[in-house]
């Protein structure tokens, strides 16, 4: 299968799945560096609505990294890398709440998974494994800057199709709100955008699998 149509599906069932254990480890992949580049924005004392800006394009470029690294010989290794990200940052949430949830074992499960594929040289599966933790990137892209302004606009709950597409109630829309004048749910739509078409341009011409 070319890359392109494997990214589309990873992207597709994480997106369906989102809520569920099953993409725990991906999702704690995605909100690490969401977390880092909020952390620094913080630090840097950047206002809350550049920093969206900012975070967005963070993560947008941090996807088009792992793109690019995974077109090379790389790419069996960044399952593994991001695994290790994965449960880095479980093992931080863990720290601070003093407590362990029911993720613990599909994120050590990621891990286990992730290096034993390449312990037995299974390129094809790291390959689709690598894909689901940095697709993470963009799912989680579209469901902070594009559901949660449409949820909140429609008042829709967004547990409503729990636990399956859980909707967040705030996110880096809600950092931008109607800036300029214009509806959040515009600025979503519009950020989420220009940050998916590098994706889907780098996501072709990757290894098979």
């Amino acid at each position: 299968m070319n890359s392109g149509s494997r990214g589309l599906i990873v992207s597709i069932l994480l997106f369906v799945l989102w809520g569920t254990v099953i993409t725990g480890p991906f999702r704690y992949l995605a909100y690490a560096f969401r977390s880092v580049f909020l952390m620094l924005c913080s630090l840097a004392h950047i206002p809350q609505v550049f920093s969206a800006f900012l975070v967005t394009l963070a993560l947008a470029l941090v996807a088009v990294i792992f793109l690019l690294l995974s077109s090379k010989k790389s790419a069996e290794y960044m399952a593994g890398i991001g695994a290790i990200l994965s449960v880095l940052y479980y093992l931080y949430t863990c720290i601070v709440s003093r407590s362990f949830d029911s993720l613990s074992f599909p994120v050590a499960l990621g891990l286990a998974a992730a290096l034993l594929f390449m312990m037995l040289r299974a390129e094809s599966a790291s390959l689709w494994l690598g894909d689901a933790y940095f697709y993470s990137i963009p799912v989680l892209l579209f469901y902070e800057l594009v559901l949660t302004p449409l949820f909140s606009a429609l008042k829709i709950s967004g547990t409503l199709l729990s636990p399956f597409i859980t909707v967040p109630d705030a996110g880096l829309s809600t950092r931008i709100g109607n800036l300029a004048g214009l509806p959040v749910l515009v600025w979503g739509v519009f950020l989420f955008t220009i940050t998916l078409l590098p994706v889907i341009f780098f996501s072709k011409g990757r290894a098979k699998g």
